[in-house]
């Protein structure tokens, strides 16, 4: 089924934006079920919000530093993403 290019409606700052042929075939390769909720312009906000957000830390199980979100909980182990990874199989 071709894509034809989507005209949508921010939900952060209302603008209408096209949700073009080419990212509607990315989200697809990706697996994305649902349409774009931001504008491009919103969505790089966003992700600069949460990139200010991230702090760096020590894995607690290989001692390599990795980037995390802010709000980390004390007395928790923290881990970088390979051992989160690691851990998480390994638990299944």
């Amino acid at each position: 089924m071709p894509f034809e290019d989507k005209k949508l409606t921010c939900k952060e700052c209302e603008n209408t934006f096209v949700f073009s042929v080419s990212e509607q075939d990315f989200f697809a390769r990706k697996g994305f079920v649902h349409e774009p909720a931001r504008c491009p312009e919103c969505r790089k906000k966003k992700r600069e919000e949460i990139n200010k957000e991230m702090v760096e830390i020590k894995c607690d199980q290989c001692g390599k530093t990795a980037k995390v979100l802010l709000d980390i909980k004390k007395n928790i182990p923290v881990y970088c993403q390979e051992c989160f990874d690691k851990i998480k199989k390994e638990s299944l």
